[in-house]
């Protein structure tokens, strides 16, 4: 089960293509397996903006839908996120290269 993950933005939108990619996949993998062992917590400074577009990256990969769809869904029931420009761009070119998650495999029983 994940103990912990620090990942800001920043960091993100530091790194360059595959690398900027990576970092992504590994958050919303992050988010994923947290949803599997009891939940996630995403939070940032200001508690509207870096947060909102993890959950909406991680939504719209989870859902396969583009990541305007998911940003729609986070919307809906948060109307006062802002995510930063920069972080709608990169992740919307980003999208296409995350692909969708694939179903967890139920152990099966012996």
């Amino acid at each position: 089960a994940p103990r912990g993950l620090f990942a800001s933005w920043f960091c993100c939108s530091a790194a360059e293509g595959d690398r900027q990619t990576e970092a992504l996949r590994r958050a919303i993998e992050f988010i994923h397996q947290g949803l599997h062992h009891g939940g996630v917590l995403l939070c940032d400074t200001d508690g509207f903006s870096q947060a909102a577009a993890m959950a909406a990256l991680y939504i719209s990969v989870a859902r396969s839908v583009s990541f305007a769809e998911g940003l729609a869904m986070v919307k809906e029931k948060r109307s006062f996120i802002r995510p930063p420009d920069d972080a709608v761009k990169v992740i919307s070119e980003r999208r296409a290269d995350l692909g969708a998650l694939r179903p967890e495999r139920k152990k099966q029983q012996q």
